[in-house]
């Protein structure tokens, strides 16, 4: 049980295009909003590769989001996101966020696991 709930806390840092890949694992991904749905119960991000991530929200969200959010969650077969936790950002936080550099880091975390322990 105590090895559950460890790796229930592990949330694997990724992009877009290795969603697919982790299909029922945590994971975490930053990424820029492009629209959130008129229910509320969903929202669309731009990954740090680019591509477009679907959201979903357990229960509508009730704040304004931030042009710039960190969603933990698991991914569901279709490769979107269900949303556990998630965090917004101030522009002030991000306005010098270099998305491209995080993607690289992203991308080397993946290709050199045993030098990167992600847990959360």
């Amino acid at each position: 049980l105590k090895n559950n709930k460890m790796s229930e806390s592990i949330f694997t840092r990724v992009n877009g295009e290795m969603l697919y890949s982790l299909r029922g694992q945590n994971v975490c991904m930053m990424g820029k909003l492009n629209k959130l749905a008129p229910d509320q119960m969903s929202f669309e991000i731009t990954a740090p590769d680019n591509k477009n991530v679907l959201v979903k929200l357990r229960t509508p969200t009730r704040e304004m989001l931030s042009d710039f959010i960190e969603v933990y969650g698991s991914v569901d077969e279709q490769g979107n996101i269900v949303c556990m936790n998630y965090t917004t950002f101030e522009p002030s936080v991000y306005e010098n966020f270099d998305m491209d550099l995080y993607n690289e880091t992203i991308q080397m975390i993946h290709q050199l696991p045993k030098h990167y322990i992600q847990a959360v």
